[in-house]
């Protein structure tokens, strides 16, 4: 009997393991791929102190290359590379678009993240996707773009009472430490700034 009881536990682990597998297998594969900019700033209509508080941001981006790395900068300020603008307001106002047109006046492609996207049912999935798409940004030599950027930059969850509670305060600290080691240009867009960490709020410029 015990001999009949230890083998059908191993059997019953053996079973789980490849059920677990099975599960992971399932997961598909998520792939992050630049595209062309659909839109220029000639295309979009903003108020004209909006529209210069872009610009003045995104040749800050354009030239950074040029003070840190022909100038020597970088020597001094080795983490002062990195940027990143925020585009807020009601649905409809252009935050997309506009993400768009400062890829083209940049000359570069742009790398579109919706957090819908890179959500994951399985725990620690959700932060493996978006440190994907950091390094497909890299890659590529493209701007990253955050749309609903409030459901991965909202504020942690202080009284964990739940396995989904770590799971949230893992992907933000997964993601504070990509935007701090992320040396170039980010772009997120949302409708819920107040939602937004204290500690992200901190990292963008604008």
């Amino acid at each position: 009997m015990s001999l009949w009881k230890r083998i059908t536990a191993e059997e019953e682990k053996k079973s789980e393991e490849e059920l677990q597998s099975t599960k992971k297998s399932k997961e598909p594969s998520i792939e992050f791929y630049p595209e062309e900019p659909k839109y220029s700033f000639d295309e979009i209509i903003l108020p004209q102190s909006v529209k210069d508080k872009i610009l003045d941001i995104a040749n800050y981006a354009e030239n950074s290359k040029k003070v840190f790395e022909e100038w020597g900068l970088q020597k001094v300020y080795k983490q002062s590379r990195r940027i990143g603008i925020n585009l807020y307001g009601e649905p409809g106002t252009g935050k997309t678009m506009a993400a768009h047109a400062i890829a083209k006046h940049l000359g570069r492609k742009i790398l579109a993240v919706n957090y819908a996207d890179i959500e994951s049912k399985y725990v620690g999935e959700t932060p493996k996707n978006i440190r994907k798409a950091f390094e497909a940004a890299a890659a590529t030599n493209s701007i990253l773009f955050f749309d609903e950027a409030d459901a991965i930059l909202s504020k942690r969850v202080t009284n964990m009472t739940q396995a989904v509670d770590v799971s949230v305060n893992q992907t933000r600290s997964v993601m504070l430490m990509l935007m701090n080691e992320f040396q170039d240009f980010i772009i997120f867009a949302t409708n819920f700034i107040e939602n937004f960490d204290a500690a992200f709020m901190r990292r963008i410029s604008m």
